[in-house]
């Protein structure tokens, strides 16, 4: 795994990613906004809004830190999500990820922006293995992680809420990347995944 630069705005194909350090106080109040919108903080670990003293000050906290990184993500000149890697381990090459896109415009983006920093992680960080837990009310991102080739492992209820564990290896990343990259491809397999559960259902009854 690289060492990664806080100075340096990452590109990938036409993303953007701009570390927090970086970031001016309107992209800061901006991403904070994001953050504390319901429909985002209802997929997190910790559930409450966020203020702007404690925000600031956890922004500050990373110019300090080598074992977290965030970015705020552009699609071309638009603002579109935020992207983290945390606990970072570079003996080990492994780290994990997390994301939430503009809560007002970003929906249609979700595939994409996965897609593409998933690409960033494995090509341009050289990461081995990508860890996490998801939601599992939130049905697509966990649609696209299995998609991607994500393993779920295991499963932890936090605030009441069921949260899966998977690991993304390098391997099973690049296993027929250029054909995961395809959204058709994709729904093909939501239409699959979703018909083999149906039937699963059917069967346990």
């Amino acid at each position: 795994m690289i060492a990664i630069k806080k100075d340096i705005v990452y590109t990938k194909n036409n993303y953007h990613y701009k570390n927090f350090i970086s970031l001016s106080d309107e992209e800061k109040l901006m991403v904070l906004d994001w953050r504390n919108n319901e429909n985002i903080r209802k997929m997190m670990y910790n559930q409450n809004e966020i203020d702007k003293e404690n925000h600031f000050a956890f922004i500050q906290s990373l110019e300090e830190r080598e074992d977290c990184f965030y970015w705020l993500v552009f699609k071309d000149e638009k603002p579109v999500g935020v992207f983290s890697l945390t606990d970072i381990n570079y003996q080990t090459s492994q780290t994990s990820s997390g994301f939430y896109i503009d809560p007002y415009h970003g929906k249609e983006e979700i595939f994409e922006f996965i897609i593409t920093y998933d690409r960033l992680i494995f090509e341009d960080f050289n990461v081995e293995k990508l860890y996490g837990g998801i939601l599992s009310s939130n049905r697509y991102a966990l649609l696209i992680s299995l998609y991607m080739g994500t393993v779920i492992e295991t499963e932890k209820y936090i605030s009441g809420q069921k949260f899966l564990y998977g690991t993304l290896t390098r391997e099973n990343y690049f296993k027929d990347i250029d054909k995961k990259e395809n959204i058709k491809e994709f729904a093909l397999f939501v239409r699959n995944y979703m018909r083999k559960q149906a039937n699963g259902r059917h069967l346990n009854k």
